[in-house]
């Protein structure tokens, strides 16, 4: 899982957090009694509620027993590529993919939910 310092907008790494907790099938209790970070603030970190800090970010990869590698890549344009697909994208179409977008974000919740 490698992480993009471009990808680091609101949310982005709740997702990290998250997919570093599932992948070692750690509860977020005991993701918390590993890395020191409370449950809580994992909890609302997996929300989007909060970004964390790249050292608190390590500690809880640290306790998943993941690490966190940040390196330098050539600029991507792949977010400006699908900003222009989706304005291109007819008002059906457009709804359309909110629709799609918004039951993607329902199903990773539940997920979340029933994973905490």
């Amino acid at each position: 899982m490698a992480f993009n310092v471009a990808d680091a907008s609101r949310g982005v790494l709740g997702t990290y957090v998250w997919e570093a907790r599932f992948i070692s099938g750690l509860s977020q209790n005991e993701l918390a009694r590993r890395s020191g970070v409370s449950q809580s603030k994992i909890s609302r970190i997996e929300r989007g509620e909060i970004e964390p800090s790249f050292p608190v970010l390590q500690k809880i990869l640290s306790g998943a027993g993941l690490e966190a590698r940040v390196y330098l890549a050539a600029y991507d344009d792949h977010d400006q590529v699908l900003s222009n697909l989706y304005d291109a994208m007819s008002d059906d179409e457009r709804q359309q993919a909110d629709e799609r977008q918004t039951r993607n974000r329902a199903m990773f919740q539940q997920i979340s939910v029933e994973t905490a």
